[in-house]
């Protein structure tokens, strides 16, 4: 479990320079992406990461490196439980989280951070000199990762194509795959409160309130994917479920991993509009 913790100012900086310092052509792991994955799926890509590392290393000849790299992921310091690697990827991982969407919220289309970015950092920060021949290596064989618990998710736009039937039928799968989980880990009150933030409307409304925040919530993922589909070449389509994901943190609700793994098959009952 990665903990909120204060940035330090050097990290901080580090990290905000991150998508310069380590830029490449090869497509890696948007922190944005890596979130909305299965937990299973984090521990599998931090091992991933790890292994394309020392075979960076040993491939441009840097043993030794890759030596101090093993100590530095494999040695928990007196008094500790997990090896110092470890910890320091979470900590920077968590630092770049907050930096990424500082940088966002300043400027919709800057270069999203990634965990690589985070990884790199580790490394940098243990005294570990990385290449530009590392670095781009090490990029491009990180973009192979295949999570075993792919996405299911619907693009915002093929949404939108659907009747309100078919929407609503889609929005009810949602909420039965977080009722789902939520039950699964003991939280059925939990459960049952969202399931009333849908359904109950309160006195002098027409509508629920968590289907009143998902449309507005809706209404801004629009702008956002239009400006994506702008981008060149066009930046990854939203998608409904970021929709229903801010729509539960709104109130306060921690949004379950499966939002973005469990609704499969979904076929509209209705032609498109």
């Amino acid at each position: 479990m990665i903990t909120k913790i204060r940035l330090g100012y050097a990290t901080t900086v580090l990290l905000a320079s991150a998508a310069v310092l380590f830029s490449s052509a090869a497509t890696a792991m948007e922190i944005q992406q890596y979130d909305k994955m299965a937990t299973s799926d984090h521990g599998e890509y931090f091992q991933f990461l790890e292994n394309v590392a020392h075979r960076v290393f040993i491939d441009t000849g840097k043993r030794d490196l890759d030596e101090k790299m093993y100590h530095i992921f494999t040695e928990t310091p007196p008094g500790d439980e997990i090896p110092l690697g470890v910890t320091e990827f979470a900590s920077n991982l968590d630092r770049a989280r907050v930096a990424d969407v500082e940088r966002a919220i300043k400027d919709p289309n800057a270069h999203r951070l990634e965990v690589e970015d985070a990884m790199l950092v580790t490394l940098k920060k243990n005294d570990i000199p990385l290449s530009q021949e590392f670095i781009r290596e090490f990029r491009a064989f990180a973009k192979d990762f295949k999570p075993k618990h792919p996405f299911q998710v619907m693009e915002l736009r093929a949404f939108d194509k659907m009747t309100d039937e078919d929407q609503t039928g889609y929005i009810l799968q949602m909420l039965l795959v977080v009722a789902r989980q939520m039950t699964i880990q003991g939280e059925k009150p939990l459960a049952a409160k969202v399931a009333r933030l849908f359904t109950e409307t309160p006195a002098g409304q027409k509508t629920p309130v968590g289907m009143s925040e998902f449309r507005k919530f809706l209404a801004v993922e629009r702008l956002d994917d239009a400006r994506q589909a702008a981008k060149t070449p066009p930046g990854p389509r939203v998608w409904v479920e970021d929709a229903m994901a801010d729509t539960l943190r709104q109130n306060g609700f921690e949004v379950p991993n499966s939002l973005y793994t469990g609704v499969k098959d979904f076929k509209p009952t209705h032609p498109p509009k």
